[in-house]
């Protein structure tokens, strides 16, 4: 695919790139330093973590599905939940405290 047409595919997330925090999305470099986080402090306090990544790609409609994602993600999400961009087409949600079966329920 072109790369043009790729970037207006995912005008949205691509566009939210450029901002540290969009609603409550934390940009990748942050994000990356919470998922080291959590990784350390579930491995210090023998807890788990889990951390889900959706691509953004997989939805052909321009970033309208991507936004409605995003928005049930925000509305779902507990407090200690983080979420942000895990690279330019995919977001990930970090869950502390959460196991995969958890975690599970957590992605429908």
């Amino acid at each position: 695919m072109h790369l043009q047409k790729f970037i207006n595919k995912l005008s949205w997330p691509v566009k939210a790139l450029k901002y540290k925090s969009l609603h409550g999305i934390n940009s990748r470099k942050e994000f990356y330093k919470i998922i080291d986080r959590e990784r350390e402090r579930a491995s210090r306090n023998n807890h788990q973590v889990s951390l889900l990544v959706y691509n953004l790609e997989s939805f052909p409609d321009n970033g309208r599905e991507s936004r409605q994602l995003i928005e049930n993600i925000l509305k779902e999400k507990r407090k200690v939940d983080e979420l942000g961009w895990y690279d330019k087409r995919k977001v990930g949600v970090i869950l502390p405290y959460t196991a995969s079966h958890g975690a599970r329920k957590f992605r429908r």
